[in-house]
């Protein structure tokens, strides 16, 4: 199994393990920005057209903070710049949870999980977003290469 097939099966095995509807990987492209790279439950392949610049929005601030971000019954109002939250947008997420990780000293990625129906994810399957997270930052992954 290679590297892709690999991470995509991690991917769909959290997705199955937490009862999200989509989870996603992106990914530090060396230019301030994060390409989502990896994705499990896509209704399209837009996701991986995203780019999101990593001090911009949601995931921003979960980079800034380097701190997990959790948005419940998300829904975005009149005035507001879709381009903070595209991927919640793209994938018609209500809730998600939004993870920083990485090697110290190096990029950061973003791991996502989110619900698509009026639903939280509970705190369970929070802290097993957050540790899968933390598996993908292993140097044998090679995610920051």
């Amino acid at each position: 199994m290679g590297q892709r097939e690999e991470i995509e099966a991690k991917l769909h095995q959290l997705r199955n393990e937490t009862s999200a509807d989509f989870v996603a990987l992106a990914l530090p492209d060396g230019k301030n920005r994060l390409l989502w790279k990896y994705g499990s439950g896509n209704r399209y392949d837009r996701y991986k057209r995203i780019v999101t610049r990593t001090g911009k929005g949601f995931v921003g601030k979960a980079i800034m903070s380097r701190c997990p971000v959790i948005y419940h019954a998300f829904a975005p109002r009149s005035g507001d710049d879709p381009s903070n939250y595209p991927i919640l947008l793209a994938e018609n997420l209500t809730s998600a949870v939004i993870v920083p990780f990485g090697p110290a000293g190096q990029g950061v990625g973003v791991l996502l999980a989110g619900c698509r129906e009026d639903r939280q994810l509970t705190s369970e399957a929070i802290l097993r977003i957050i540790a899968e997270a933390g598996e993908l930052a292993n140097p044998s992954y090679r995610l920051f290469m």
